[in-house]
């Protein structure tokens, strides 16, 4: 028997366009027998979705679901959002797919087991490549994720907490994680803008994160809005409006890209530096 999702009147009206018949779709590929849970987190859940915001969802299945079954369904959501939700139907050319494949950027639909979760296995959550696992602030993103979750059918699943080293236990190593790939990203684009207009999609995608998970370790936990990170982080307000305005306005702004990178890495230094010694936390818990 297919499943019914229970969305709040709020997040039906916090969905990008075409959310509600992609969700539609999904409730009915799945099956009741399978499915343990779905959760819902992201910008729909914070109430800042865009037109060009994918759909922040974990569809967990049960253990015993065979590895052929839970691609198939995979593979049926992926083409569902691209059918539905212009971020994914952006993606122009094959490299774009391996990066968002790769990092879990303008991803709609993450398929896992509720032991991935409950063993808070990123790389299996996310289905990201063991690369964006060795150089992800996994710890931080792990966190922010499974605080903000809500459940539209089924159970609340959540990571075993206890078997999981906290974000704050390793906040030098997870700030530079973060530093490195948000800066990395962003300094990409300038490349890249040469081929492609999704430049500027994935620069904002740099920031955003740096904006969250700055303010994670400035306050331990996650920051319910990405206007609340930019007013924690020791960063320029002037810049963050640019994010923002870019976000309910999309387009091509190519000026943007030149400042993205050294601001990433000034944000991250500046917090670095106002969370004081990093490895103190660590050494009490290696």
């Amino acid at each position: 028997m297919t499943i019914k999702f229970d969305l709040d009147s709020d997040y039906r009206q916090a969905l990008p366009p075409n959310g509600a018949a992609f969700l539609q779709e999904v409730a009915a590929l799945l099956d009741d027998e399978s499915v343990v849970s779905v959760l819902l987190f992201g910008s729909v859940v914070t109430g800042e979705a865009t037109a060009i915001s994918d759909i922040d969802l974990l569809v967990v299945l049960g253990d015993g679901v065979s590895e052929t079954d839970r691609e198939a369904v995979r593979s049926e959501i992926v083409r569902l959002a691209e059918k539905h939700l212009d971020i994914e139907q952006e993606r122009g050319n094959q490299v774009e797919h391996v990066v968002d494949r790769a990092t879990g950027m303008f991803r709609s639909g993450f398929v896992v087991t509720e032991s991935d979760i409950e063993c808070g296995r990123f790389h299996d959550i996310f289905n990201t490549s063991r690369l964006a696992y060795a150089l992800a602030p996994w710890r931080t993103v792990l966190r922010a994720v499974f605080t903000q979750t809500e459940a539209i059918y089924g159970p609340r699943v959540a990571p075993d907490w206890s078997g999981v080293t906290p974000p704050e236990a390793r906040r030098g190593r997870e700030l530079a994680r973060s530093a490195g790939m948000s800066t990395l990203l962003a300094a990409a684009q300038l490349v890249y803008a040469f081929v492609s207009p999704r430049a500027v999609r994935y620069a904002m995608e740099a920031h955003k994160w740096t904006l969250y998970n700055c303010a994670f370790h400035l306050t331990g936990s996650r920051a319910p809005t990405l206007a609340a990170a930019s007013d924690t982080v020791p960063g320029i307000a002037r810049l963050d409006k640019w994010l923002l305005d870019l976000r309910e306005t999309p387009r091509v702004d190519r000026l943007y890209l030149l400042f993205v990178a050294p601001y990433v890495a000034l944000v991250h230094v500046r917090t670095l530096l106002a969370v004081g010694d990093p490895n103190d936390d660590a050494r009490d818990h290696d």
